[in-house]
């Protein structure tokens, strides 16, 4: 087969692994494009250097392009630092540690994308070297490791990479295939002799010849398509086909702990007591359309004792944020803008589970649904976020219980020597019913036995609760909205249902503008605290615990629309989260922008990718092909044999003759070609007088007079002359036909004949 298949082959090979590792970025086809661009240039180049350089030289050769072209990444796409050179050498120390600890779907930026980047300019340069030395198996396996890498690191957070998988494939088959055709046209054959005649005195037998190289050919595709399906089977497409069953691939993120980065504020809830003694103070202003929404600031999961604490697990995000683990109930979009003007920490407010998030750089803690801007300080930034807020039906939480898996044991932990009270509150008003039954009754009991006072000593943790928590029937006293949230969620906890409190803001007033839009002012005295429980098949479920509040207006999310008298019946749905009409349980999960709906399924679609990829390839081969001509020509007329340079410069003004429409007939000999080429393109000296001819004659007739048949001398004026005959061809011809010239794949086919 020709040189064109085989570079075409390693190409599709080398981008296979970028083809499966995209479909984890917030850009699946961008990122498709660049591992392709990325493989396309890096067997181009280490073609073209491996014919002037020895295998190792033409690797290492590649090293500065690829540190360039990581560069240039930067510039495009530009990590947490600031400068070229050292966002590109943060990107190469630090790449491999951002993927696993960024969340799914990853950002795309410098620092995510130079490890696969240059994985694939690595296996794309060793498999070129290796399809050279005409070893395809080798050149296959190159390509395997970066493949088998995307496919552990997508294991659990994508869906099976088919398409990847038979890219490669056919790449094998290909590239076999073409290996089977170079032998069959090895030099000495019939097929490396300057003309047919020469060929028929060589062979004797030019059709026998062809026969057997066609059957070997067949052969040699047979064992690469049996050899490539082997191998994707059992090294790829396995941990995939686990998508189909009941076991799932594990995901390799989950064993990578996030860097901790040290908040400069430990305990928000804290905040609560001295914001309701001046609760006019602004905080930040939200514009969005629609009923405004309460905001979720902050969620802590872990109680010392003393005082609540946030998550730590943040990841590296982009703007698209991870899928939701757990369906949650006719989620709803809520689109707000929102300006901090002064907010402690980083954290940053959302509506409900946040979805999309544009305007400033942040982590974000997926189990928490927290997230916090990346430079540490909120105060001061614009964004814009897409939430998904829940529409929570009692009716259907009846039911619902929680669950008894280990991984929601650190949910239930309760430090030792806590009140009293809160055995006895939980056994007397949690003791039976199911799980959401149990946390609403422990909610009703909050805020219909207690009173809120907001001027009441702060404080949430075992020493506050046990002044304000007494043991059922006794005289109650009154509380702070931080001490009523962390007792619900403690309350909960000795229940056996795993809780947390999470600090938010209340919906505020607001101010219609002519476009619908609502604008408002959050301040301190709208900060307020609430319990959640983790419910099966739902999620983390909001419940109000603040005494004197009423449901629809309160600033927590209330799931339960909680009855007067705590019994359990279900009450009136909250005024701001009307239900979707008509909605549709059986659909896949959403994310909305701008109002539009888009299925998590349709992005990073594997048929989509491949369409991409084949538009990018086709235009790569637009650039491929002149300068695989390029390099050809350059590989003909400065061979180091002389032998090979009149052979290389011979094979140059038959292309050119066959590129104008005057391919040489198989009868002619070497005299009568050139002697039409002469009347085609006269040239002084003619092209009979020129030594390329008689140089020619003299390797196909001539004897073997050593190792060098021809003087290295000799063998520069033919190349001379050849150059300069198809510069002169070219000149003669058709506007059309010059535009074209450098863009006819056909010479490459040409290269054994």
């Amino acid at each position: 087969m020709s040189v064109l298949v085989r570079t075409g082959a390693l190409i599709l090979a080398a981008a296979a692994p970028g083809l499966a590792l995209a479909e984890s970025y917030a850009e699946p086809r961008q990122v498709t494009a660049i591992l392709g661009l990325w493989a396309v240039m890096s067997v181009l180049s280490t073609t073209l250097m491996s014919w002037r350089s020895a295998s190792p030289a033409a690797l290492l050769g590649g090293v500065p392009l690829a540190l360039a072209g990581v560069a240039v990444l930067a510039v495009l796409y530009p990590g947490p630092q600031e400068t070229v050179f050292a966002g590109t050498l943060d990107a190469v120390a630090h790449s491999g540690a951002r993927i696993l600890t960024a969340s799914v779907p990853t950002p795309v930026a410098v620092d995510t994308l130079a490890l696969p980047a240059l994985a694939t300019w690595l296996a794309g340069a060793a498999a070129t070297l290796a399809a050279r030395e005409n070893r395809p198996l080798l050149a296959a396996a190159c390509v395997l490791p970066p493949l088998l890498g995307a496919a552990a690191l997508n294991g659990g957070v994508v869906s099976p990479g088919y398409v990847p998988a038979a890219a490669y494939a056919a790449a094998v088959v290909l590239l076999l295939a073409a290996t089977a055709h170079a032998h069959s046209a090895s030099p000495g054959s019939a097929s490396d002799t300057p003309t047919a005649t020469v060929s028929d005195r060589v062979s004797g037998n030019v059709a026998a010849r062809w026969w057997r190289a066609a059957r070997t050919s067949a052969r040699s595709c047979s064992v690469a398509a049996l050899t490539a399906t082997a191998a994707v089977i059992v090294g790829y497409l396995g941990p995939f086909a686990l998508y189909g069953s009941g076991v799932h691939p594990a995901e390799i993120r989950t064993t990578m702990d996030p860097p901790d980065e040290e908040e400069a504020v430990l305990n928000p809830l804290g905040y609560l007591s001295a914001w309701s003694e001046e609760p006019e103070q602004p905080l930040f202003t939200v514009t969005s359309t629609g009923p405004p929404s309460e905001l979720r600031w902050v969620a802590l999961s872990e109680f010392t004792g003393v005082m609540w604490a946030p998550d730590s697990g943040y990841q590296v995000a982009g703007n698209v944020l991870p899928e939701p683990e757990v369906t949650l109930p006719s989620p709803r979009a809520h689109t707000a803008e929102v300006s901090v003007l002064d907010l402690p920490g980083g954290w940053l407010p959302v509506p409900g589970t946040p979805l999309r998030l544009d305007g400033v750089p942040i982590g974000y803690d997926p189990e928490s649904g927290t997230v916090r801007a990346e430079s540490g300080n909120a105060s001061g930034l614009d964004y814009t976020v897409t939430g998904a807020v829940p529409q929570w039906d009692p009716e259907e939480l009846r039911a619902a219980d929680a669950p008894e898996d280990e991984e929601f044991d650190r949910y239930r932990a309760l430090p030792p020597d806590g009140p009293a009270a809160i055995a006895e509150i939980a056994a007397a008003v949690a003791d039976e019913g199911s799980g959401y039954e149990r946390a609403n009754r422990l909610a009703a009991y909050l805020r219909e036995t207690y009173t809120l006072d907001p001027h009441a000593p702060g404080g949430h943790g075992y020493a506050n609760l046990d002044e304000l928590l007494v043991p059922p029937g006794e005289p109650a006293g009154a509380g702070t909205t931080e001490q009523f949230a962390s007792a619900f969620a403690l309350l909960a906890r000795q229940a056996d249902l795993p809780s947390r409190v999470v600090v938010g803001f209340a919906s505020g007033g607001s101010e219609d503008d002519d476009t619908g839009s609502q604008e408002r002012t959050v301040h301190t005295g709208d900060a307020v605290a609430w319990g959640e429980v983790y419910l099966e098949e739902t999620g983390w479920v909001p419940f109000d615990v603040t005494p004197g509040s009423e449901t629809s207006d309160s600033g927590a999310t209330a799931a339960e629309a909680s009855e007067e008298n705590g019994d359990g019946d279900a009450g009136s749905e909250s005024e701001d989260m009307p239900l979707p009409q008509d909605e549709d349980e059986s659909k896949p999960w959403s994310t909305w922008t701008s109002g539009t709906i888009v299925d998590w399924e349709t992005l990073g679609d594997g048929a989509g990718r491949l369409g991409v990829t084949l538009l990018g390839v086709a235009v790569a081969l637009l650039v491929t092909i002149p300068v695989a001509r390029y390099g050809v020509r350059q590989h003909r007329l400065h061979h180091r044999d002389p032998d090979r340079r009149v052979v290389g410069a011979w094979r140059e003004l038959q292309d050119g003759l066959r590129l104008a429409g005057r391919a040489p007939r198989p009868a002619e000999t070497v005299t009568e070609i050139l002697a039409r080429a002469d009347v085609l393109a006269p040239t002084a000296p003619p092209v009979g007088q020129w030594t390329l001819g008689p140089l020619v004659n003299q390797l196909a007739f001539g004897p073997d007079s050593g190792i060098h048949r021809v003087t290295s001398s000799a063998a520069g004026r033919a190349a001379a002359e050849a150059r300069s005959y198809t510069r002169t061809l070219l000149a003669g011809q058709s506007r059309i036909r010059r535009l074209l010239w450098w863009l006819d794949p056909r010479p490459l086919i040409w290269l054994r004949r």
